[in-house]
């Protein structure tokens, strides 16, 4: 993971085209006949560079997972796609990076 970590911080063009791909792939998710189209790209990247600017946010969250369960709450009606459900992927991301390899 560490070595995927440095790769991206040293080509930027990649981490723009992963960005890229994955807004690409969110916006291919159809909800009752409404998707993003490429407008996901846009979307995918201001959520994650909202969440890398305001660690203190998310911080607390990924603490109490390592000590057991977190309760993420959601009022949206989908309950596939929706900001707890974005927030535990990244937090996801965020504990198997912090799990040291044996």
């Amino acid at each position: 993971m560490e070595l995927i970590r440095t790769l991206l911080a040293q080509q930027p063009l990649m981490a723009l085209f992963l960005t890229i791909a994955l807004g690409y792939l969110v916006g291919e998710i159809n909800v009752k006949g409404f998707s993003l189209g490429v407008g996901a790209v846009l979307f995918v990247a201001l959520a994650v560079e909202e969440l890398k600017a305001h660690p203190e946010a998310w911080e607390p969250i990924l603490r109490a997972s390592r000590r057991g369960r977190v309760t993420l709450l959601y009022s949206s009606r989908d309950t596939e796609h929706n900001n707890a459900v974005a927030l535990k992927q990244y937090l996801d991301r965020k504990l198997r990076r912090s799990v040291p390899s044996h």
